[in-house]
């Protein structure tokens, strides 16, 4: 609960990107954010970059849902 409040990230968030569960997590862009807050609060050095493409790399392992 305090990395959540810290992070603004909600723990079940959290959780599903620990576990690799994708298909919990939102929009890529959600998730983009989440990565960068995520290793700021760790402490990892954070490449914009590299974030943004593991957020699209996420994107693209979730199973194809039309809308």
């Amino acid at each position: 609960e305090d990395v959540e409040a810290q992070t603004r990230i909600r723990a079940k968030f959290i959780r599903a990107l620990e576990a690799a569960e994708y298909n919990v997590l939102p929009t890529p862009g959600h998730v983009s954010g989440f990565l960068r807050n995520y290793a700021i609060f760790l402490g990892l050095d954070v490449d914009v970059t590299g974030i943004l493409l593991l957020g699209l790399v996420v994107h693209f392992r979730r199973p194809y849902k039309p809308y």
